[in-house]
């Protein structure tokens, strides 16, 4: 009897050790929070690390955005894999999605867009909008699973339930083309208008070309296969904190950039410039530049371009056009 509730002493002892312990790391979490909201990153990952050896699955995703995004720490995409692989197993869908940005842009580990679309998947499936827009985004192209418009659709119809911005953009432009839902140019539109009053640049201009075709005398003339508006099929550039895509609108004599940056805290900024141009067989040469800022609250984007001669190529309804050494390939979306 002695021996049983020395055991039992024990087990309460543990009981309440592991308690504590869950307590403290929702304290370090807090703290981690607070020094976050501060921009003092440093202090945010070293209260992030404590929680997170602690167990805490939120404090491990944010430290796994911190070591992504080298915030307060050096940027390290094998540290930032752990972290989020911890959470991801956890359930937490912050980590999941955050694992499969890593696999997705070979991050840390190789690139497997199967494995990438698996935990946007289980992100998803815990309701997470970016996941969902995601994984349609990957059911559209056949990216790491067979190419569904339908499966597409209906993800990017939760996401846009949700009011996330790309999703609604996205749905709209399946339902102008009838791809994986009944064609409905009205429903379409409606849902492209929404994504443009959120600050969707490239929905807001097809929103014009459609308002344009309406008014517009006599047949609509097919532009030129390369002239008209293409949209980054991903994020150009990924730091975790935030994403930046690209829009282009090219015509016979000019290009004008607009780029959207989107930050984790849900806050996007976007800017354009017009630079003048000429366009050729296999090349668009630049010939001013540009350079844009723009900003809000904290979150700022710039972009910059000098006169230079960007090659591209055209294949399968697919843009890619050679920045310097970065590949960006762009879909059509008028």
């Amino acid at each position: 009897m002695v021996r049983r509730a020395v055991i039992l002493v024990m087990v309460f002892m543990l009981g309440g050790w592991a308690a504590a312990r869950a307590d403290d790391a929702q304290v370090w979490r807090q703290y981690g929070d607070e020094a976050w909201s501060r921009s003092d990153f440093t202090a945010a990952a070293r209260w992030y690390t404590e929680a997170a050896r602690a167990g805490d699955g939120t404090a491990q995703t944010r430290l796994g955005w911190l070591y992504r995004t080298g915030k307060g720490v050096g940027q390290d995409y094998g540290t930032a894999l752990t972290w989020f692989s911890l959470a991801a197993h956890q359930g937490n869908p912050a980590g999941q999605y955050g694992l499969a940005l890593l696999y997705q842009n070979g991050q840390g580990v190789r690139p497997d867009l199967t494995e990438a679309a698996r935990w946007y998947r289980l992100a998803a499936l815990q309701g997470l909008a970016m996941a969902q827009n995601n994984l349609g985004w990957a059911c559209q192209n056949g990216l790491g699973v067979r190419r569904d418009y339908a499966e597409a659709a209906h993800w990017y119809r939760l996401a846009a339930d949700q009011g996330q911005r790309d999703a609604l953009g996205n749905l709209g432009l399946l339902m102008l083309d009838g791809l994986g839902v009944p064609r409905n140019r009205t429903e379409g539109e409606r849902l492209l208008r929404l994504a443009a009053a959120q600050g969707d640049r490239d929905a807001a201009a097809m929103v014009a070309r459609l308002s344009a075709g309406r008014s517009a005398p006599g047949p609509v003339q097919e532009p030129p296969t390369v002239y008209g508006l293409w949209r980054s099929t991903q994020a150009i550039r990924d730091e975790g904190l935030r994403q930046m895509y690209l829009i282009l609108d090219i015509t016979p004599n000019a290009v004008t950039f607009t780029y959207d940056c989107r930050f984790l805290d849900g806050s996007i900024v976007s800017g354009s410039f017009v630079t003048r141009a000429e366009i050729t067989a296999g090349s668009i040469r630049i010939l001013d530049g540009g350079s844009s800022q723009a900003s809000r609250a904290d979150n700022q984007c710039t972009v910059t371009i000098k006169p230079v001669t960007l090659p591209f190529r055209l294949n399968d309804g697919l843009l890619a056009i050679t920045f310097t050494d970065t590949v960006v390939t762009l879909t059509r979306t008028d």
